[in-house]
């Protein structure tokens, strides 16, 4: 890998953020966010290549170079084709705080229910195996199929109600909810610490990311500079907690706390992203594939026409086909998937998976399209009726994707994203529909 390589990859999504932050001076939109996780997850492999001096043709390097820009130009596109492209209309449902802080409530206590589910099935010693980081803790999840979205109904709920503290909803509650939301906000407190005990990193980090669209959107804006702070004060704690969870099941909050910071002390440079394998090993996968020449065959949109059997429940179809992930997962360590654990797979790679170079630009541009249009259906619901929750379906599916979605396939991201997040969301239909009989909507119509 040569400098001019990465130079060349670094150029493109450079302008591309530059352009998209002065077109919509939102620090915190989809136009810049995602094309600078998109950057991260692709520019630290071949970063961490030539800090470590590792060997790689120029062939090699020039294949995953330009599988890097078809990605960015995917970006690019889905960007302006939704940026540019005709006006939206759509409806805003109409929200009250006390059916907001319900459903909170509700999906918060789902979570707690499929967590007693999981001890119930899988027995009291496998969850306590589970609050332990390792490779069990992967197993075990992977194991409980649709239990797992405890994490994401707690994730919800916990958002939803930030979302109603901080819009100042909160002190038009009745006195019920102005109780129940305090103990719903405390129960979440103890599945973090019970999270922290398992090792768990990332459903934490979507957390915190979503707290910070929740804060910017309805508190105050974040400038470009309070944006930098934010994120590097949330990126320094995740990446030294990558190194030292497996210590706090075993030694505890002080001493983990004691050895994180003499790791930040006596080694520094591991805080930076190219010794951070979350950003470097998803991909791998795409640097795999542009070079396997002919030792696979292309899945020609096999797996996007298998996405519908991720809603089917495994015990009906006797067992899903490989997604993406798992099947590059199973070809380059068979050993490590097998025990539970894996690299993911930047999501650009299953673009080149199924069509090349070409099914990475549709890929990335479908992504950068559906991202960007969400949003502006979203703002323009909240700045022409600002007391309506529009923000909201933004908020939970943009925080799951720009980090998830960018570091593993679509499969597993469109299930997590319509079973944990959009259906609870619209769930607040049904509850509206109880409680009112009816449910009001505003039309909205711009750019």
């Amino acid at each position: 890998m040569t400098i001019q390589h990465l130079t060349l990859m670094i150029l493109p999504i450079a302008f591309l953020i530059a352009a998209s932050a002065v077109t919509d001076r939102d620090p915190m939109s989809p136009s810049v966010l995602l094309p600078a996780s998109y950057a991260i997850y692709t520019l630290m492999l071949p970063i961490s290549f030539i800090h470590n001096s590792t060997p790689v043709s120029t062939l090699e390097s020039s294949r995953y170079m330009l599988a890097q820009v078809a990605g960015t130009t995917g970006l690019a596109l889905g960007w302006v084709i939704a940026r540019f492209g005709k006006s939206i209309e759509g409806k805003v449902m109409h929200s009250t705080e006390r059916l907001l802080a319900a459903t909170a409530l509700l999906w918060i206590g789902l979570s707690w229910l499929l967590t007693i589910l999981q001890i119930v099935i899988q027995g009291w010693g496998a969850f306590l195996a589970m609050l332990k980081y390792g490779s069990e803790r992967y197993l075990f999840y992977r194991d409980l199929g649709f239990l797992h979205l405890s994490r994401d109904w707690m994730i919800f709920g916990l958002v939803l109600l930030a979302y109603v503290i901080a819009s100042g909803k909160y002190g038009r509650l009745n006195c019920f909810y102005r109780v129940a939301v305090p103990v719903a906000v405390s129960t979440g407190v103890v599945w973090v610490f019970m999270s922290l005990l398992s090792g768990e990193r990332s459903a934490l980090v979507r957390l915190a990311l979503m707290l910070l669209l929740v804060y910017h959107y309805t508190v105050r804006r974040f400038t470009w500079g309070n944006l930098l702070v934010a994120l590097m004060l949330l990126y320094v704690p995740t990446a030294l907690w990558g190194h030292v969870r497996g210590d706090f099941a075993v030694y505890g909050v002080l001493r983990t706390v004691q050895n994180a910071a003499r790791l930040a002390v006596e080694h520094p440079s591991l805080l930076l992203p190219i010794h951070y394998g979350e950003f470097a090993n998803p991909a791998r996968s795409l640097f795999y594939l542009v070079n396997a020449g002919g030792s696979f065959e292309p899945w020609l949109g096999l797996s996007y026409l298998r996405l519908p059997l991720q809603f089917i429940p495994n015990f009906v179809i006797g067992g899903r086909p490989p997604t993406p992930a798992g099947w590059y997962n199973s070809e380059v360590n068979a050993r490590l998937f097998a025990s539970g654990g894996g690299t993911g797979m930047v999501t650009a790679a299953e673009g080149f998976l199924n069509f090349g170079y070409v099914g990475v630009v549709a890929h990335m541009l479908i992504m950068g399209w559906s991202l960007n249009t969400l949003y502006r259906s979203a703002r323009l619901g909240q700045k022409s009726i600002p007391s309506s929750s529009a923000i909201l379906p933004h908020i939970f599916v943009f925080g799951y994707v720009v980090l998830t979605g960018m570091r593993i396939d679509v499969a597993p991201v469109v299930k997590t994203l319509f079973f944990g997040y959009l259906i609870p969301y619209y769930s607040l239909l049904a509850l509206a529909g109880i409680s009112t009989g009816r449910v009001v909507y505003f039309r909205t119509r711009g750019r």
